[in-house]
C-alpha cells in the first residue's frame, strides 16, 4: 500500500523519536484466522504480536553462534574462555562458589551533543554538568556493588569514550581498564548505521527492524574481551593468593554505550541459561543515563536512581536479584554490611 510505503521511506530522525507505525498487511496479520491456519503461519503471527517472541526467535541459541562465529580464529581459546566466564558467573565444576557475584553493564551519564555527526566527534563527548550530577547521585545503587569498607573492589572495564570514562571516575569505580570492542564495535559500519536510524532504543526494537545480527555482531566481540579480562585477572589473583585460596572478585562492571551495553548483557544471560523472564527484561530494557542492567547467576535486572519509571515486576525482579547479589558479596567477605 502506499502509506506503507511511505511509512518505509521516513527519515531515520523521524524513527528515533517514535516506534514506526503498522502497515495495513502487519495489522491484518494480527487479526484472528478464522479459516485456520498452518504451524508456521501462526508462529509467524506471535511474532508479529510479542517482542518477547521477536526476541526469543532472533537471538535463539546465540551462546552457540558466538563460538560458531568465532571458530575460523582458535575456536578451542574460544569456547575455553566462554567456560571459565560461565564458571566465574555460576561456580565451577564441583559446587565451588562463583568468584564472580554479578556484571553490570552500566551506561554512560548524559553527555554534550557532538560536535557533528562524525565518529570521531561522538567519541570526543565529555559530560554536561547535569550528567555529572546525575552519576554522581547513581553512586547510591552503584557502591552497595562495587565498595566496601569505603574501598572500591571488583574489576571495571570500560569504552575509550571520554564520557563512559569520566562515568566511572565519578561513580568512584575501580580504575577501569579499556575494552577496545566496547567502543570500536559501536563504530563498525553496519552498527553505526543502525544506532544513527533507531537511537536510543530496546535491543527488542533494534530486532524488530532488522538489526538483530548487528547487534548480536557487536555483542560477541565484547562478550570475549570481557571473559578474556576475567581471565587475566583471576590469574593475577591466584598468583597473589595462591593456587589453593578461593578466589572472589566481586563484580565486574562494563560502563558503555545503551543500546549496545543491553545486547551484551543480554548475550550474557542467555550464555548462562537464564530463563525467559530475564532476558526478557535486559531486550525490553531502556536504559536511561548512569542506569544499569545486572546478570547474575540468579537472575537480571535494571538499576535506576527512580524505580517508579520501572513496570512492577521489573522492580520486583531487578530487587529479587540484587538480594542474591548481596548476599554472595557478604558470603566471600566483598562487603561487611
Amino acid at each position: 500500500p502506499a502509506q506503507a510505503q511511505a511509512q518505509q521511506q521516513q527519515q531515520p530522525e523521524q524513527r528515533q523519536q517514535q516506534p514506526p507505525p503498522q502497515s495495513e498487511q502487519q495489522q491484518q496479520q494480527r487479526q484472528p484466522n478464522t479459516e485456520g491456519e498452518d504451524k508456521e503461519s501462526g508462529a509467524e503471527k506471535r511474532w508479529k504480536e510479542s517482542v518477547e517472541e521477536a526476541r526469543e526467535e532472533a537471538w535463539r541459541d546465540a551462546a552457540q553462534d558466538v563460538q560458531a562465529a568465532l571458530r575460523q580464529g582458535d575456536g578451542e581459546e574460544v569456547t575455553e574462555i566462554l567456560e571459565a566466564t560461565r564458571n566465574a558467573v555460576q561456580g565451577g565444576g564441583g559446587g565451588s562458589a562463583a568468584p564472580i557475584a554479578c556484571v553490570a553493564f552500566v551506561r554512560h551519564s548524559a553527555a554534550e551533543a557532538p560536535a557533528d555527526a562524525s565518529f570521531h566527534a561522538d567519541r570526543a563527548r565529555v559530560l554536561t554538568p547535569q550528567g555529572q550530577n546525575a552519576a554522581h547521585a547513581a553512586k547510591k545503587w552503584f557502591g552497595t556493588l562495587c565498595r566496601g569498607e569505603g574501598a572500591p573492589h571488583g574489576l571495571a572495564l570500560s569504552s575509550q569514550a571520554g564520557r563512559c570514562l569520566e562515568t566511572a571516575f565519578l561513580l568512584a569505580a575501580p580504575s577501569p581498564i579499556v575494552l577496545e570492542g566496547v567502543y570500536e564495535g559501536m563504530g563498525e559500519e553496519e552498527a553505526w548505521a543502525a544506532y544513527q536510524a533507531e537511537g536510543e532504543q530496546s535491543v527488542a526494537h533494534y530486532i524488530t527492524q532488522g538489526h538483530g545480527a548487528v547487534l548480536r555482531q557487536y555483542a560477541e566481540r565484547v562478550l570475549v574481551e570481557l571473559a578474556d579480562a576475567v581471565q587475566l585477572r583471576l590469574r593475577q589473583l591466584r598468583k597473589e593468593q595462591g593456587e589453593s585460596a578461593a578466589l572472589h572478585l566481586g563484580s565486574v562492571v562494563v560502563f558503555g554505550h545503551g543500546v549496545f551495553g543491553a545486547a551484551t548483557a543480554l548475550l550474557l544471560a542467555q550464555a548462562l541459561r537464564l530463563p525467559r523472564p530475564d532476558t526478557t527484561l535486559l531486550a525490553q530494557a531502556l536504559q536511561g543515563e548512569a542506569d544499569g542492567l545486572i546478570v547474575s547467576a540468579s537472575g537480571t535486572g535494571h538499576v535506576t536512581l527512580d524505580s517508579t519509571t520501572l513496570p512492577e515486576e521489573v522492580d520486583m525482579q531487578t530487587a529479587k536479584t540484587l538480594s542474591a547479589v548481596y548476599a554472595t558479596l557478604k558470603k566471600t567477605g566483598m562487603i561487611q554490611t
